[in-house]
């Protein structure tokens, strides 16, 4: 049963059949964790009377925002008739009002020892001595008193002389506390709009560090100063009116710090650098509640973890073999197959690990948009529509999936091919080297056997390595690719002329 929901519907659904549908569309309900409110062979909507035909009021519970809830369980209702081939229909549905509340919390101590009653004041204030119990409710701090000084049935008795009191959390007044009453959700909604609003304090810092003592740092400074004081502004409505203000001026220095700290941090590594990291904080931060919303919708689904499971000790293994994906695409930018490139086995596994981080990236960045889209409502199709839109996505999944993993090999390799057009060595991708070299022939050059092209001693080729006895060659002027038997040469470093490659190796090779 789905004891766990965030909205409920109330609707009236019509059921055209016998009996025993009666009972079959009340026990899926049961199943469901909804609620059956009554039965009647009367219309509720225009009092007729039908026959072979119940009218059911029943509470519809759902997971997710109250954004379209109505037509979220109009949907979850024709899915349970097409499920069970009944006739079963919604007539009218109504979302009921949350009534949770986000009341005053209490916090009971009993008298200490301290011998200066101003310092066991300040002691209890800050909740030095507070013992385990909790008082929730009420409004006032003589209600919190008689809370408090209630005895349950198993505790003992408080002793000769001991004063039980209830206080607020720290630092706050109790006269004024808890005067305020406000619905949990519209403390989320305060909550949440004051964290965003903080955000562009912290992304400000790092720049306005990097732009020293300029006359432009007035504005991210500008913009940090507003974003913070935005945020105090939004989150001080969490408490009671006469609170406000001492909680606003404890607010400031506290919102203040997290900008100072990654202002601190961009004087080390750099404002472009933290300004990343804090990018990618938020969008890992983004991502996960995503996913985690999209896991509560599915919360009553065991196939997931069974599925999961299952594949599990298939796909590992296959872990080893991704990262050829890496080095096929790079080569075949010089038409050299991977296991022709003398590539260590650590590299190997860490190519394998960057294509499983991103395609679990991809899935989890996949997984969170559609935890938004389904928990808030922001797309309603209709059922014959459904499966056009999962195939839609699906499609999308694999064309960012192809153009995450499989294009920046290839990207690499266009680059490495520019570079040395440009004279310049290439930089190592993923264990991959290519290295300008010279090579000194054996024996004549016409007894080589030169698989691919022609040898000229007097070019700059880049070497892959060896592989079992055969040297992987690339040709810039040719550009193509050669195997040249690794004992019939001998592979020496080009000289590089000013940090770029020598125009020949007549007279640059290394020895």
């Amino acid at each position: 049963m789905r004891l766990h929901y965030d909205q409920r519907v109330l609707a009236i659904v019509e059921l055209r059949g016998a009996g025993r549908d009666v009972g079959q569309v009340r026990e899926a309900f049961a199943d469901k964790g909804w609620r059956v409110l009554s039965e009647s062979r009367v219309s509720p909507l225009d009092g007729s009377e039908r026959r072979d035909t119940v009218f059911i009021e029943v509470e519809v519970r759902l997971w997710g925002d109250e954004r379209r809830a109505a037509l979220a369980a109009r949907r979850q209702i024709e899915a349970l008739a097409d499920r069970l081939a009944v006739e079963l229909s919604p007539r009218l549905l109504d979302l009921l009002p949350s009534r949770g509340q986000h009341e005053p919390t209490w916090l009971v101590h009993e008298s200490s020892p301290v011998p200066l009653r101003r310092v066991q004041r300040w002691a209890q204030r800050l909740g030095w001595y507070d013992t385990s119990r909790v008082v929730t409710g009420p409004s006032s701090p003589q209600a919190a008193d008689r809370f408090a000084r209630k005895v349950l049935p198993g505790w003992p008795e408080p002793g000769r002389g001991t004063v039980v009191r209830a206080r607020p959390p720290v630092l706050r007044n109790a006269d004024t506390y808890g005067a305020a009453s406000i619905s949990d959700r519209e403390a989320r909604k305060i909550g949440v709009r004051g964290f965003l609003l903080s955000v562009p304090s912290v992304f400000c810092s790092p720049w306005a560090v990097g732009l020293g003592l300029t006359p432009l740092v007035l504005l991210p400074l500008a913009v940090a100063g507003v974003s913070i004081w935005a945020a105090a502004s939004r989150l001080v409505l969490l408490e009671p009116a006469g609170e406000r203000p001492r909680v606003r001026a404890l607010l400031l220095p506290t919102l203040l710090l997290a900008p100072l700290v990654y202002g601190v941090a961009a004087l080390h590594w750099g404002p472009g650098f933290m300004a990343g990291c804090l990018a990618t904080l938020a969008a890992c931060m983004w991502c996960g509640r995503g996913v985690y919303l999209l896991f509560r919708q599915l919360a009553g689904r065991q196939i997931l973890a069974t599925v999961s499971v299952a594949l599990l000790p298939a796909a590992l293994p296959g872990l080893a073999g991704w990262g050829a994906a890496v080095h096929v695409f790079y080569g075949a930018e010089f038409g050299i197959p991977p296991e022709d490139m003398d590539i260590a086995q650590v590299w190997r596994f860490l190519a394998s690990a960057w294509v499983f981080v991103t395609a679990l990236a991809l899935t989890l960045a996949v997984g969170g948009v559609i935890g938004y889209v389904v928990h808030y409502r922001l797309v309603m199709v209709e059922r014959v529509t459904m499966p056009v839109l999962v195939l839609t996505v699906f499609l999308a999944y694999l064309l960012a999936g192809m153009l995450l993993i499989l294009d920046p090999p290839s990207q690499a390799g266009e680059r490495a091919k520019a570079d040395v057009a440009a004279g310049q060595v290439p930089a190592p991708y993923f264990g991959i080297h290519a290295e300008p070299v010279c090579l000194v022939p054996v024996e004549s050059v016409r007894k080589i056997p030169v698989v691919g092209g022609r040898l000229d001693p007097s070019r700059v080729y880049l070497s892959f390595g060896v592989v079992d006895g055969t040297a992987a060659l690339w040709d810039p002027e040719s550009k193509r690719d050669l195997r040249v038997p690794a004992d019939k040469i001998t592979l020496l470093p080009a000289n590089l002329v000013a940090g770029r490659l020598p125009v020949d190796c007549g007279s640059t090779a290394g020895g």
